[in-house]
């Protein structure tokens, strides 16, 4: 644990007076006490804090609550005191795992911006024309004509003429507007900025220019997480007023600055080298980003400010880069699927493809697009922020001590378990959890119900708060002091995550008039898409039972769609069009939603002859398992 001391006034709350300090506390319920992430130890001025809350009855157990646990969300300051706390690794943010950069076509280089090196005539006695007129004239005799100029590039342009003996490099938006001065020859050195604004992570991608390729990445947590975890939870605090509002954009602002001060920093250049943005994210993230009103976002039909492509000037919009840097943001489909889910097709070229593809960018909000070049349907479903590891006990996102993967020896019913980062585990992220479900499943540890087996021939198996869990990690071999464990809970609320995605392929097949063994590509996009287990996914019946050999993963095709903006001037023109080819279908208005939903929520899903693969491969291994007698159970009951 880290210790530390922090003086906190009358009426303050621990979580915000830590996050002040300096240390990153998780939370992701936006300081509800809902998630339970937020655990300190409070080893002095217990006495000046309000007593535990009937979130922390709820959630602290008693013994905890005893050793001076507490909530830092839920725990306030009585009158003006020194605390010493202590931070349990599992409540400190930690470094993320990287996602994959995502599928990425070939494309030919076309910026949106362009460099031209120039030299200028110096005024005389005799010549006391403008220096605009001046540059004006040396690009007008190379076909560049009519250009308007930003404000900040035209106050700098008297001093930057003269500091190279008016030789000057010109960048040039779309052929139409001078953006940028710089003395002497900066032809070999554009940079364009791409980013991906996750519910739960931002992703950005320096791009060189030049050459057309990713000179940099960076990720970092999207801090608006403290302001709940989903999508649902931000708008709401947003609908507070014009500051709410402004505090949700600021803190990603801030965050997108951030990475590309460390991404210029390992590069060794400046932002403002850089002179275009290309920007996505779903259609929340969006609103949320540009400022946008998001109350009639949140009620049915749910439609947005602006549904088409966005250009902007960057500084208007807080961003670190050229004074007149422009940002790109993706084209909104209709609904929660956004500009992430434009930029997943662009990469994939799913849109132009003859053959039936499905495509699930699943994240706490889950897009997904089924069809080839004849057309699109698109859905967005709330998974949830279960699949992030919120909502899930022990639940952590993808950062250095989480357990990614989980698979339980047949014979044995050993458990066994992968970590990031190769140190002692102090949580599970969600594809972890995914795994040990569909383990557990498997072996018989849970049914079809999702009820864990009382009996079962497990010696990792114990009751934790009334209800019994299973022992990933026990508390010898964790980072933590308690047991690392998959309780009853956590298997309800990936039940309700997976019933969600599959609820939503579904329908979308139906609209479609496709089967399972139609579908000839399965392109599995985003951070839990990236690492979870295709055939856990399938087991548990979020996937429909389709070939394992189909199922491609193609990382960040969001981010990779954003950096195609940038490289090539005509992606943005296609995003446009893709629009006219996509049919979205929102699903709270099919009519057979609510039974195939309810379905779905069973493993692998009540309609069994689904997933015939699948329940044979189950049934067998809980026959060898339970030494073959329920089986013969079975056909007694039968007959």
């Amino acid at each position: 644990m880290r210790r530390v001391r922090i003086n906190v006034m009358e009426g303050e709350n621990l979580l915000e007076t830590l996050r002040s300090a300096g240390y990153g506390i998780v939370s992701i319920c936006g300081g509800r006490g809902l998630c339970g992430k937020c655990r300190v130890v409070v080893r002095s001025g217990m006495s000046s804090l309000t007593v535990p809350s009937t979130a922390e009855n709820a959630i602290l157990t008693e013994e905890e609550l005893n050793s001076g646990y507490r909530l830092a969300c839920q725990a306030r300051s009585t009158k003006p005191s020194v605390l010493e706390i202590d931070i349990p690794p599992e409540s400190l943010e930690v470094r993320m795992k990287l996602l994959a950069s995502g599928l990425t076509p070939t494309l030919s280089l076309k910026p949106t911006v362009r460099k031209i090196f120039v030299k200028v005539k110096p005024p005389t006695i005799r010549d006391v024309e403008s220096d605009l007129s001046r540059l004006e004239k040396v690009l007008e005799s190379k076909g560049l004509r009519r250009l308007r100029i930003g404000y900040e590039t035209l106050k700098a342009l008297p001093e930057i003429l003269r500091v190279d003996g008016w030789k000057v490099t010109v960048s040039i938006f779309r052929g139409r507007e001078i953006v940028g001065v710089e003395a002497g020859d900066r032809t070999g050195e554009c940079y364009g900025f791409a980013v991906d604004i996750g519910t739960t992570k931002i992703s950005g991608y320096l791009v060189d220019l030049v050459r057309g390729e990713v000179a940099e990445s960076v990720s970092c947590p999207n801090p608006q997480i403290r302001f709940g975890a989903d999508i649902i939870s931000r708008i709401s605090y947003a609908m507070n007023g014009v500051e709410a509002m402004d505090e949700l954009r600021r803190c990603v602002v801030d965050a997108i600055n951030m990475i590309i001060e460390k991404a210029c920093l390992k590069v060794g250049c400046s932002p403002g080298g850089i002179f275009d943005f290309a920007i996505t994210g779903n259609t929340a993230m969006h609103h949320l980003f540009l400022g946008l009103p998001t109350r009639y976002l949140s009620l049915s039909p749910y439609p947005p400010v602006s549904g088409r492509g966005l250009e902007l000037e960057a500084s208007k919009l807080g961003l670190k880069g050229a004074p007149d840097s422009k940002a790109y943001l993706f084209p909104i489909v209709a609904g929660f699927v956004g500009g992430d889910a434009v930029a997943d097709m662009i990469a994939t070229r799913i849109y132009s493809d003859r053959r039936m593809s499905l495509l699930i960018d699943i994240g706490t909000n889950a897009e997904i697009i089924l069809g080839n070049k004849d057309g699109l349907y698109a859905c967005s479903c709330a998974s949830g922020p279960a699949f992030e590891g919120a909502h899930i006990k022990h639940g952590m996102a993808a950062m250095d001590g989480a357990i990614e993967k989980i698979w339980i020896d047949t014979e044995t019913l050993q458990v066994n378990y992968k970590v990031i980062g190769g140190v002692k585990p102090v949580g599970i992220c969600g594809s972890a959890v995914v795994d040990g479900i569909a383990w557990m499943l498997r072996v018989g540890i849970i049914d079809s119900k999702g009820r864990m087996v009382k009996g079962s021939r497990m010696f990792r198996m114990k009751i934790e708060d009334g209800l019994p869990a299973m022992v990933v990690a026990s508390k010898d071999e964790a980072g933590i002091d308690r047991d690392i464990v998959i309780t009853q809970q956590d298997v309800r609320e990936i039940q309700l995550a997976k019933a969600a995605v599959y609820t939503g392929i579904s329908i979308l097949m139906r609209r479609a008039q496709v089967r399972p063994t139609d579908v000839e590509k399965v392109y599995l996009a985003g951070a839990f898409g990236t690492f979870i287990d295709p055939e856990s996914a399938r087991d548990i019946g979020m996937l429909p039972e389709i070939p394992l050999a189909r199922i491609r993963f193609v990382g960040n095709t969001a981010g990779a769609g954003a950096r195609m903006a940038l490289i090539s001037s005509h992606t943005r023109e296609l995003a446009e069009r893709i629009l006219s080819r996509v049919k979205y279908v929102e699903l709270a208005a099919d009519r057979d939603f609510q039974k195939i939903f309810v379905d779905a929520l069973e493993l692998p899903n009540r309609r069994r002859e689904l997933f015939p693969t699948v329940t044979r491969i189950i049934d067998m291994n809980i026959s060898r398992i339970r030494g073959d007698r329920e089986p013969e159970n079975r056909r007694r009951e039968q007959t």
